[in-house]
């Protein structure tokens, strides 16, 4: 196709050159061929006439637009549609009406098990690392591991290469092992349990630890540090610890409450080199230790004893985490190797033959924190195929961009909270485009979404080259591949994929399934042409089933296949940590029922292609006055298309006659309706105004309306109470969790 074009250009060229050298190259009047001739010089070649050259380049120009556009090689779709028609096999029938039949990926056999692993010689995440290093070792410990900035203001990237974080894991465990406490005695089954909390935001320090006690056999106790700290302590007092390791800003807030808050926490290993700035009290509620000096005198060549290193197994605790939804009734989910390692096997395989696999030369962006399971799990992926790993802990969309062009990552995975600012930031851009262009750009969206539809995201387009492929730089220019949370909304899965024009593979996965329950599948652009967007078949390392929660049978005429998620797999964690611990009165269901299923707790609808699209949470679902079964997660969804809502948060009374609404407004568009209205307006102190209320108020009304929420649009059945904030919604306002789900308690608290 590509000769057919350049010779058509050639061939068209050559023809109008020759008919100019013909005309132009014979003298005017008679002329006589019987006569003599003397010799002369040949005639001068004419230059190519205008008009000529002008065809030529125009020549070329439609061929490269039909070879890229229009042709049959380029409207090839990514993968076969039929695939795409059925992405689950049927596993098991449906035992009752008020459940569907059982499912399973498409990847396994009819009557194989579910995944584990990979591989039959990995049977934990220890093995699945050595592995990793094993594979790195051959290649040379020079290439790079971590990247990370000096801080967040800072472009500099500095890195730290594999043998440099081999070298200081082992120097770490050594010097943990041998001489700091990490005995925990909690109800787990287990005797003799060693464990150490990590409360650091992602950084070197973070996965030197994490590598070191998953080498040694020791439980990881995860805390994040954007919650508060009276949360934090909650969490270390339920682990039973006696040893964290953190900052030391954090342990200078945590020293103030550790005697009453958490009494069992005895050593503290903190990070920095900025002793001086120590806080004194800090050495007066626990033993102090500082992380480089456990790596310094930890750095010889000793190895380690049979004693000093665990025996594991695939049923061996590996890491804990902690439902941030429920601080009032802790829970902390045991997940053991064997989850851990079904989990990044099947998000492995994952990834289609066709599509390059990940290998040491991709590079994951660690953005959202590694206290979220579906976050460690992709750090477990990363790992256990020798990727570069860059670290940044954000909430900030600018920040993330911002980084990323000069980090380059490969793969991420995005928190609701991200991929909210990240297209916020991208409408503003778009929004600023000349008249005539925003007007070529749409032309380019459209050309974009007609191309999805048909199965292909289109490359090296004009349209690619003039706009597309600049928003794909934002990220570094290099990311193929972006994994965002089951809580980011779907118009915004859909402008990321518009955008960026890479892999947007929307998932759902929780605390106790070690993140894995479906993701979609590569290629799979239904989510941008369908009106209910897909969040994917299940894993390979689950089996799901939906679970009906109203008195009605599965398949009723004009009732949807919808219900809880049930799931069941080697990714499904089977106990709490410090089980005895919890309350007696506790409201948390077991992790698994009598036949091994899991209720997740989570709401979705099974789609004719035997996808999952989600609507929301348990404790998150209302009876609307007009009677039906509604999830604040869509109504928010819903809500969130207003243009001057870049975020909202709300919560309805138990008969719902009232909806409170934290806002955070879009500045931009409420100062341009300021300069029309002639009001005052600064965002700082938006919300003393009550005219932007006022209109935010009507908006949401008239989208209520739109999508069939008439009783939010009813002021006689439901009165809504705005309150705007001038702050992006994230966990450090404290209304939003740190993966990204939303804090109803605390946005009750808020209203009173």
């Amino acid at each position: 196709m590509i000769l057919a074009v350049v010779a058509a250009g050639a061939i068209t060229t050559a023809v109008a050159t020759a008919a100019v050298t013909l005309t132009t190259s014979l003298p005017a009047g008679n002329h006589d061929t019987t006569g003599p001739t003397t010799a002369e010089p040949p005639p001068l070649q004419p230059p190519i006439d205008l008009l000529t050259l002008i065809l030529s380049i125009l020549t070329v120009i439609l061929g490269y637009v039909y070879l890229t556009t229009y042709s049959s090689w380029a409207t090839q779709p990514d993968i076969s549609p039929s695939i795409l028609s059925k992405q689950a096999n049927v596993s098991a029938i449906r035992e009752k009406e008020s459940e569907t039949a059982s499912y399973r990926s498409t990847q396994l056999a009819p009557q194989a098990p579910l995944m584990t692993t990979s591989d039959a010689g990995i049977r934990t995440l220890r093995d699945a690392f050595r592995k990793a290093r094993q594979g790195e070792a051959s290649k040379g410990d020079a290439e790079v591991a971590v990247k990370y900035l000096e801080s967040l203001e800072s472009d500099e990237v500095l890195t730290v290469s594999k043998g440099e974080i081999k070298r200081r894991f082992e120097a770490f465990g050594r010097y943990l092992v041998r001489h700091v406490p990490c005995d925990v005695a909690v109800a787990t089954g287990k005797d003799k349990l060693k464990a150490v909390a990590i409360l650091l935001p992602a950084s070197v320090e973070w996965l030197v630890t994490y590598q070191a006690c998953i080498e040694l056999g020791i439980v990881v106790v995860l805390v994040p540090v954007a919650i508060k700290m009276e949360s934090a302590c909650k969490i270390l007092a339920h682990s039973g610890v006696q040893t964290v390791v953190t900052t030391m800003s954090l342990a200078s807030s945590l020293s103030r409450m550790l005697k009453q808050a958490c009494p069992l926490v005895k050593h503290l290993i903190l990070t920095g080199d900025n002793t001086e700035a120590m806080d004194q009290s800090i050495r007066k509620a626990a033993i102090v230790t500082l992380f480089n000096d456990m790596m310094a005198e930890g750095s010889d060549d000793s190895g380690l004893s049979e004693a000093e290193t665990v025996k594991l197994q695939p049923d061996s605790p590996a890491y804990v985490l902690y439902d941030m939804c429920r601080m009032d009734d802790l829970s902390g989910v045991v997940i053991t190797h064997g989850n851990a390692l079904a989990a990044l096997s099947a998000y492995n395989a994952h990834f289609p033959f066709n599509e390059r696999l990940l290998a040491p030369r991709d590079n994951y962006l660690c953005a959202v924190t590694l206290a979220d399971a579906t976050s460690l799990t992709f750090a477990n992926l990363a790992l256990a195929n020798g990727c570069a790993i860059s670290v940044l802990e954000t909430e900030d969309g600018e920040k993330l961009i911002h980084r990323s062009f000069v980090l380059r990552p490969t793969f991420t995975y995005l928190s609701s909270v991200l991929a909210r600012d990240i297209c916020d930031l991208l409408d503003n851009n778009i929004v600023q485009y000349p008249p005539a262009e925003r007007w070529m750009f749409k032309r380019g969206l459209k050309h974009r979404r007609n191309a999805l539809a048909a199965g292909y995201i289109p490359r090296w387009t004009i349209w690619d080259i003039a706009y597309f492929r600049h928003f794909n730089n934002y990220l570094g220019g290099k990311l193929r591949v972006v994994f965002v949370s089951p809580y980011t909304f779907s118009f915004d899965s859909e402008k990321l994929l518009l955008l960026l024009g890479c892999q947007v593979l929307p998932m759902i996965g929780s605390t106790a399934t070690t993140g894995a329950i479906t993701c979609t599948r590569f290629y799979d652009y239904g989510h941008v042409v369908r009106d209910c967007s897909s969040f994917g078949p299940p894993l390979a390392c689950s089996e799901i089933k939906l679970v009906n929660v109203v008195d009605i049978p599965m398949g009723a005429e004009n009732h949807p296949l919808y219900g809880e998620i049930y799931v069941r797999g080697p990714a499904v964690a089977k106990s709490f940590w410090n089980d005895a611990g919890r309350e007696k009165d506790s409201v948390l269901r077991p992790l698994l029922n009598d036949y091994g299923w899991h209720p997740t707790g989570l709401f979705a609808v099974l789609l004719p292609n035997r996808t999952l699209h989600f609507v929301g949470r348990t404790r998150e679902t209302m009876l609307t006055p007009d009677g039906r079964i509604s999830h604040l997660h869509v109504i928010e969804e819903a809500l969130s298309r207003s243009p001057f809502i870049v975020q909202i948060a709300i919560s309805l009374t138990a008969t719902a006659n009232r909806c409170n609404a934290l806002v955070y407004p879009k500045a931009s568009r409420l100062l341009e309706e300021a300069r029309r209205l002639n009001r005052p307006f600064k965002l700082s102190n938006i919300g003393e105004y009550s005219w932007c209320s006022d209109l935010v108020e009507r908006d949401i009304i008239r989208i209520a309306k739109e999508h069939k929420l008439g009783w939010l649009a009813d002021p006689k059945r439901t009165s809504i109470k705005i309150k705007l904030w001038p702050q992006p919604l994230n966990s450090e306002s404290g209304v939003v969790l740190p993966g990204g789900q939303i804090n109803r308690l605390e946005l009750e608290r808020m209203f009173g």
